[in-house]
């Protein structure tokens, strides 16, 4: 049982970085301006483009 709580702790610090990674992503002011000039372009729709960055998965290198 306490290896299991240890587990499901840690699963849940992980989803929470992993959330915060997101935000973290769509704040940056390099992925803001990428997104502006798509959306300059008019070629996208700035919400669409906010879900799909809020929704990236980092993956380390």
């Amino acid at each position: 049982m306490k290896r299991f709580l240890m587990v499901a702790g840690m699963a849940v610090m992980l989803t929470s970085a992993l959330v915060r990674a997101d935000a973290e992503l769509l704040a940056r002011p390099d992925v803001q301006r990428y997104i502006d000039e798509q959306v300059a372009s008019g070629q996208f729709n700035r919400a669409e483009l906010e879900v799909v960055f809020a929704n990236v998965s980092p993956k380390p290198s």
